[in-house]
């Protein structure tokens, strides 16, 4: 029993806006709701928890990596769902009147995907009719967990991990900065 899809545009409101009951049953009732959460968090967990099939939302992106976005990391790693997609619209204005990095993530209940795509789009103009794709690239469902993810493309992490972990300080190599 469920939806066969659930597809949407969660409100994003910092729980600090809420009322403290409105505040208390969401806590209560969402294992997503860690650190300074917002309201998109419960709502994305309610709607994997509805769907029999698959969920697919807007949402800002930032749950990926940033402390308040654990709890549904774990929820989303640690149920019977997995990542099909994720469309990273980070680099691009897709609400003109807000700055928010959002991504359309699409979540299978049915399917348990071993790895998935993050396309990233060229601009939001014909995006959903062209689909055009600036860059695309796989990352694995296993590799997913409360720990923040690491959506980036294979080579960039390639690049990271090249970078030496110890760098020489300034204070190293002069005795005082001036303008």
């Amino acid at each position: 029993a469920g939806f066969d899809a659930v597809v949407g545009n969660p409100p994003y409101v910092n729980s600090k806006y809420l009322d403290e009951s409105q505040k208390q049953y969401l806590e209560g009732a969402y294992s997503s709701t860690t650190g300074r959460w917002d309201t998109y968090l419960p709502m994305t967990e309610k709607a994997i928890e509805l769907a029999a099939g698959s969920v697919s939302y807007i949402e800002p992106s930032m749950f990926f990596r940033r402390e308040y976005g654990e709890g549904l990391r774990e929820y989303i790693s640690g149920s019977d769902s997995s990542v099909r997609e994720i469309i990273d619209f980070s680099d691009l204005a897709v609400f003109e009147s807000a700055t928010n990095y959002v991504c359309i993530i699409t979540i299978d209940k049915s399917d348990q995907n071993k790895e998935f795509a993050v396309r990233i789009p060229e601009s939001t103009e014909g995006f959903a009719s062209s689909r055009e794709i600036n860059s695309k690239y796989h990352l694995m469902n296993s590799e997913l967990g409360s720990d923040p993810w690491e959506i980036i493309p294979a080579d960039v992490v390639e690049i990271i991990e090249a970078v030496p972990s110890h760098f020489i300080e300034l204070s190293e190599v002069t005795d005082s900065i001036t303008e």
